[in-house]
C-alpha cells in the first residue's frame, strides 16, 4: 500500500466505496493506518473496537497465504477503510 496506490483507490472508488486490507505484519500495519488516516485523511477507519480488526469479516475469504500464516502462529489483522 504505497501512497500513489492510496490516492488512485480514492480516485476510483465511489464515496462510501469501501477499501479492505489485511497482513500479519504488525509494522506494516500500522504503517497502513498512518498512511491511511494521518497522511491521507480521505478515508474513514470503520473498526469500533479490538475484534473488528482481529476478526475477518463475515464474507472474508482467506487467502492459501493467510492459513499459511495462521498455521505458523502468526495473526493477521483486518482493516477496512471507507471513503470520505
Amino acid at each position: 500500500v504505497s501512497d500513489p496506490f492510496i490516492l488512485e483507490i480514492h480516485r476510483i472508488l465511489k464515496k462510501g466505496g469501501l477499501l479492505r486490507l489485511a497482513t500479519d505484519h504488525s509494522d506494516y500495519s500500522v504503517w497502513m493506518l498512518e498512511h491511511l488516516l494521518a497522511a491521507f485523511p480521505l478515508f474513514r477507519w470503520s473498526a469500533q473496537n479490538v475484534g473488528h480488526w482481529h476478526n475477518p469479516p463475515e464474507d472474508w475469504v482467506p487467502t492459501r497465504y493467510e492459513i499459511k500464516t495462521k498455521k505458523d502462529g502468526r495473526v493477521p489483522v483486518y482493516l477496512d477503510f471507507t471513503k470520505q
